[in-house]
């Protein structure tokens, strides 16, 4: 969750002086599908790695892609 952008769009963005300045504070954070990949792929391999000593890793692996899935969804439609 992005608590700053969120108080910039709330509070900050209303009471801006010009318009400039409210469209700067409406603006969301950068979204890198580089990064979600990246991020994807290192919880995969870190549940693979220590499925050994970790068997529920898988799930809470799926649990955690499933997660990222439907918030980076829901990121890009907003």
């Amino acid at each position: 969750m992005d608590f700053a952008g969120l108080f910039k769009r709330q509070v900050l963005a209303p009471i801006s002086g010009t318009d400039l300045r409210a469209m700067a504070n409406m603006e969301g954070t950068d979204w890198l599908l580089a990064e979600r990949y990246s991020d994807i792929a290192k919880s995969i391999l870190m549940s693979l790695y220590f499925s050994a000593i970790f068997p529920t890793g898988y799930v809470y692996s799926a649990f955690a892609c499933f997660i990222a899935y439907w918030v980076d969804k829901f990121c890009i439609l907003r």
